[in-house]
């Protein structure tokens, strides 16, 4: 049986990427079960993460630049807070970026990718942080509750 896990980053990713130390540390820890005869359980793992702190960018620059009239210069701090207020306030924003839907597009296309390798009754594990958690809820609540299926 293969089983899907689908890694949803919180606010501070910056590159896709982010989720190698982790997929590495469950194939590590795989690797250690396997019993004496060499045999590890009957599971293997397909792995996809979802990067979506990109779809924020035009937002942070257009509020970096709306600042900067202001004399602001932007240190990391600022840069930090920019980042969590555009990433925040711009995921619910209906009339903006559309970006609640741009990532929930990116969630379906790697899920329709793991249903591909791994069939379509196969498992999958959401591991989210910060608001990655709160994306991942959003996508399960709305395929379920709109009707939307899974892929």
């Amino acid at each position: 049986m293969t089983v899907g896990i689908i890694y949803i980053h919180g606010i501070h990713v910056r590159k896709p990427g982010y989720s190698t130390r982790i997929h590495q540390r469950v194939l590590d820890y795989l690797e250690r079960r396997k019993n004496p005869e060499g045999f590890r359980p009957c599971v293997d793992v397909s792995f996809r993460e979802v990067y979506w702190a990109d779809i924020f960018e035009p937002l942070s620059d257009k509020l970096r630049k709306g600042m900067h009239p202001a004399g602001l210069t932007w240190p990391l701090f600022r840069n930090e807070a920019l980042m969590i207020i555009a990433q925040t306030l711009g995921y619910e924003d209906d009339r903006g970026i559309g970006a609640h839907e741009r990532i929930q597009d990116r969630i379906q296309a790697k899920l329709r990718e793991l249903q591909f390798e791994a069939g379509a009754d196969s498992p999958v594990i959401f591991v989210a942080h910060s608001l990655g958690s709160i994306i991942a809820s959003d996508f399960i609540w709305d395929h379920q509750h709109y009707k939307r299926g899974f892929p």
